[in-house]
């Protein structure tokens, strides 16, 4: 699953600036389970996740505790085009 997100060059002239994307989103944990025909859901939660982009065309986690996994991307920046495309299922 892959999101793809275009910015108007509107917005930001020629390129978008390395080190400026930041993204906040929140994702859901549904909980519950099935016992026979029957759903009892349990308890749900969302998780608020901040993006940012690493200045060299990778878009990375930025809010984990400790130092930051650069090499663990979950999607790219094309700057130039002005798309940011997320390439993590779980980022939908």
């Amino acid at each position: 699953m892959v999101v793809m997100f275009s910015i108007p060059t509107l917005f930001y002239g020629n390129r978008l600036r390395p080190g400026s994307i930041k993204l906040k989103s929140d994702m859901y944990q549904g909980g519950g389970s099935i016992i026979g025909n029957t759903f009892i859901k349990g308890t749900d939660y969302r998780m608020q996740v901040n993006l940012c982009d690493d200045k060299y065309g990778n878009i990375i986690r930025c809010d984990s505790s400790g130092s930051l996994a650069t090499s663990n991307f979950v999607g790219s920046v094309y700057y130039e085009d002005g798309i940011i495309a997320l390439k993590s299922p779980h980022l939908f």
